[in-house]
């Protein structure tokens, strides 16, 4: 900014953009979009605004255009309390779950509730998957592993609920679509019916068209004496980022190599979001131009601060 230099960059969707206006609300400015899509074979306008680039964890982000969310966390004074008819708590049990205020339906079979609790700044989540439907208040579950202590016949607030058949998606019927389940990468599914079906229940949910982000960088030069025209080798990329997660990186989209970045998350959990240098190997070629492509036509968040090459020099 301090060089005011800006650069443009092109957006497109699954559709045409008719018209655009940017209004300021609370500490961002929201920008809003009539877009022209063709759902059915017949033409549809919607009203769509970019979502926030400001949330907590990867299941917050929301990166699919024309999207909805699903967000199952309890907002109510109700409580979950988990019982057993034995004494081990092993996972291996058939526990009883019984909501303070009616909470559960028949097609609740297979769906997970989620239970938190934190007590010296220590956090545990134990997921429940329901096995039958008693009444609304109660339900037969298995436990994801053995409970832990602070879940035993403990009155819990703080939930969520997980489904896999999500619906209200009529405005994008026959659409391929993009989904994120708590920061988990779906895969794509074509809605029918105004629904999809996820393969695992999930209590955060975002739906929509994909975004295929691309970014390619110029062509390399070193300085004098000048190297264009050269032949040149990557034999690896360093990509400095900031709460970023996936993407593929190559010479060009045709040769790009997948970057993986889980480490020490806990069995269960998401990949946490980056912040900090990911080094990349590519396959060794030589090439003059020594451009770098990067693709994220995953729905989730990348910021790209810089590439830097490892290079080796030909003749």
């Amino acid at each position: 900014r301090e060089h005011e230099v800006w650069g443009w960059s092109r957006h497109d969707t699954d559709g045409t953009y008719e018209s655009v206006c940017t209004i300021a609300e609370g500490d961002e400015d929201a920008t809003y979009f009539v877009v022209n899509r063709t759902i059915g074979a017949t033409t549809k306008r919607y009203i769509e605004r970019l979502n926030t680039r400001v949330f907590d964890t990867v299941a917050d982000a929301f990166f699919v255009d024309s999207g909805l969310s699903y967000d199952g966390t309890n907002t109510s004074a109700t409580t979950l309390k988990l019982t057993s008819s034995g004494s081990t708590w092993l996972h291996s049990e058939i526990f009883t779950l019984t909501a303070s205020a009616s909470t559960f339906n028949s097609g609740d079979i297979g769906n997970t509730f989620t239970m938190t609790n934190t007590e010296d700044s220590v956090t545990e989540t134990l997921v429940c998957t329901v096995q039958a439907y008693s009444s609304a208040n109660v339900v037969t579950v298995k436990a994801g592993r053995d409970v832990p202590t602070t879940f035993r016949a403990a009155a819990t607030a703080i939930w969520s609920k997980g489904v896999d058949h999500i619906s209200g998606l009529g405005h994008l019927e026959g659409k391929t679509v993009s989904i994120l389940a708590d920061g988990n990468v779906e895969a794509q599914k074509i809605v029918g019916d105004g629904a999809i079906t996820i393969s695992n229940p999930a209590s955060k949910i975002h739906i929509g068209l994909p975004i295929q982000a691309d970014i390619q960088t110029l062509n390399l030069e070193l300085g004098q004496p000048t190297q264009q025209g050269k032949k040149k080798s990557i034999a690896s990329v360093t990509l400095r980022v900031e709460k970023s997660r996936g993407g593929k990186i190559g010479y060009d989209s045709d040769h790009l190599t997948e970057f993986k970045q889980r480490a020490y998350e806990p069995y269960g959990t998401a990949t946490s979001l980056k912040t900090g240098d990911i080094k990349v190997t590519l396959p060794s070629a030589w090439k003059t131009e020594g451009s770098i492509f990067y693709r994220q036509d995953d729905p989730l968040p990348m910021t790209l601060l810089a590439v830097i090459p490892e290079v080796s020099l030909g003749g």
